[in-house]
């Protein structure tokens, strides 16, 4: 059935606020391919502000509702609460919805669908995957409205469930699965030390202080004379914005900016290793999607030693978890990985291992018992 053929009656609605390539819209793919799986009626609202998984791989019938963001944090933010308001209304005025549709929301800033749901009478399901967002007094607000709206409370690791500020709403976790493209591609790809006579240190992350970029940089500048060592920085941003961002720091020769990256998976088969160096005093990573993809790469991996990564990685087993801001241990253990191949190959064989805990069948065995 095509996706035009699915519009009708809906009994499920999945809502997100801004599509790209990262850990949440990903997640969110692989949701909605449970609904499609189980024949429920389903469909999707999606801000106006981004390409990525959702719009590029459409599954479900979209909808479009306005979002757009700006370099000014507060006008972004003055953004998000006006496409909030055009959410709510669009929702309100939808025909196809029941009284017995359920709203799927997907991280907490999609509030309008939640308000939406709760004042029509409908069940809201929150899949949550932050921790934080800044303003503090914003994010009080977005956990004021979880407290109020929410039927269910989905978190992606038991650190992520136990940080989550307290409340009488039912709450579970489950782990994000990969998803099955990631997976085709891994199983094929046979992880090498040096790849084209290069060891690359790879980082995947949006453009934040808070993900460790300065300290990726910071790191690459230590290796700066070793010609060997190529460190890739994979953002998940329009080539204006990085230049904008990355504008303020002395880069070295031996970075690479790759921009706007459709496809991940190029970069795990390139990686050497993969490194997650976001700060714990700043930002704990509630799961770590890039991190187990890496993984099922054989890719292995150097990751925070707090929140989902903790959980996912075994120190010394499928990599190391080190704090950032611990600039020596940070470029010892690179300078470790760089000159033990055989490490690197029984950490690869290991790291698959662990993967392979987080198939998409588990995932989805998980949620479809939650949708029945």
């Amino acid at each position: 059935m095509s996706v035009k053929e699915r519009f009708g009656k809906v009994d499920l609605v999945f809502v997100h606020l801004f599509d790209g390539f990262s850990g949440s819209p990903k997640v969110l793919h692989e949701s909605i391919s449970v609904s499609i799986s189980e024949n429920i009626p389903s469909c999707l609202y999606l801000g106006s502000g981004g390409q990525g998984v959702l719009s590029t791989e459409a599954i479900l019938p979209v909808k479009r509702y306005w979002y757009k963001r700006y370099k000014s944090k507060f006008a972004t933010l003055l953004s998000l609460l006006l496409s909030q308001i055009f959410l709510f209304f669009k929702l309100l005025f939808d025909r196809r919805l029941s009284a017995d549709s359920i709203i799927y929301v997907n991280a907490l800033l999609p509030f309008g669908a939640s308000i939406f749901g709760a004042l029509s009478g409908k069940k809201v399901i929150y899949h949550i995957h932050e921790t934080s967002i800044e303003p503090k007094i914003f994010m009080s607000f977005l956990l004021w409205v979880n407290k109020l709206t929410s039927d269910l409370n989905i978190f992606v690791s038991d650190n992520h469930l136990e940080a989550f500020p307290s409340s009488k709403i039912p709450s579970l976790r489950i782990y994000n699965g990969l998803g099955r493209n990631i997976l085709r591609q891994a199983a094929t790809h046979q992880y090498q030390h040096f790849v084209a006579n290069s060891f690359h240190v790879v980082l995947l992350a949006n453009l934040r202080d808070y993900k460790g970029v300065p300290e990726f940089l910071d790191l690459a500048a230590r290796f700066a004379d070793r010609k060997e060592i190529i460190f890739d920085l994979v953002a998940n941003e329009e080539d204006q914005s990085a230049y904008e961002y990355l504008e303020h720091f002395d880069i070295t020769p031996n970075v690479t900016l790759h921009s706007r990256v459709d496809d991940p998976a190029k970069f795990y088969k390139l990686a050497s290793i993969v490194v997650n160096l976001s700060r714990p005093d700043l930002c704990v990573e509630t799961f770590g999607l890039t991190i187990l993809e890496a993984m099922a790469f054989g890719v292995p991996v150097i990751v925070p030693p707090v929140g989902g990564p903790a959980e996912l990685v075994q120190g010394g087993v499928h990599g190391y978890l080190i704090d950032s801001r611990h600039t020596e241990e940070l470029e010892n253990s690179v300078s470790t990985l760089l000159a033990d191949k055989d490490l690197c190959f029984q950490m690869s064989k290991a790291g698959r291992l662990r993967a392979a805990d987080f198939s998409p069948q588990r995932y989805v065995e998980n949620l479809r018992k939650i949708l029945r």
